[in-house]
């Protein structure tokens, strides 16, 4: 018997397939991207396409990204998107990937707002230390982003409030881990 999966549930059906599987398993789901003309499955599979483990496979996907004859342009953004914020491995590589490219992916979208503001934001999301807040500043300092000048701003302001947020409770969220995991009994 066959059994489809339903729409709302098939990036997370990718994402997990592609995240227990290898490189023929990611090679299979990004040829099935290619072939696909709907839109809403291609999102799917570009979601799916960043569960992947091997860090090898998350650096092929980010040149990917770039390469117009891979994935189109207006995809970009996303890929990085959904690789700094849904792989544990990600973050770190894609703001290492965006650091590197940023002259090519500054010309790439610098007069597109919308899409340079999604790739700032969407990278630094996830940062929370006083670490990547320096970090990010030193680079905003040394790469002007034009029209995503304001996504810069914005970016540095939210990872102040993570970071601040951090301070505030982290300690005390560690506190209720610990003792939820010793109430029930659950050893990590």
């Amino acid at each position: 018997m066959v059994c489809s999966v339903p729409a709302n549930f098939r990036s997370l059906v990718y994402f997990y397939g592609i995240r227990n599987g290898g490189v023929k398993e990611w090679d299979f789901a990004f040829e099935q991207f290619q072939k696909t003309t709907v839109a809403s499955e291609r999102r799917n599979i570009l979601f799916g396409l960043s569960g992947t483990t091997e860090s090898w496979i998350l650096t092929r996907y980010l040149e990917y990204s770039i390469d117009s004859t891979k994935i189109k342009a207006q995809d970009t953004s996303r890929v990085i998107y959904y690789i700094a914020n849904y792989n544990p491995q990600g973050r770190h590589l894609a703001w290492q990937f965006l650091k590197i490219n940023w002259n090519f992916i500054l010309k790439k979208f610098g007069g597109g707002f919308f899409s340079i503001r999604n790739v700032i934001l969407g990278v630094t999301s996830g940062f929370a230390t006083e670490f990547e807040l320096q970090e990010l500043k030193k680079f905003n300092e040394n790469n002007a982003a034009g029209a995503g000048a304001r996504a810069q701003q914005q970016a540095v302001e939210r990872v102040m409030a993570n970071v601040q947020w951090r301070k505030q409770n982290e300690e005390d969220v560690e506190n209720w881990l610990r003792d939820y995991l010793a109430v029930n009994k659950i050893s990590v």
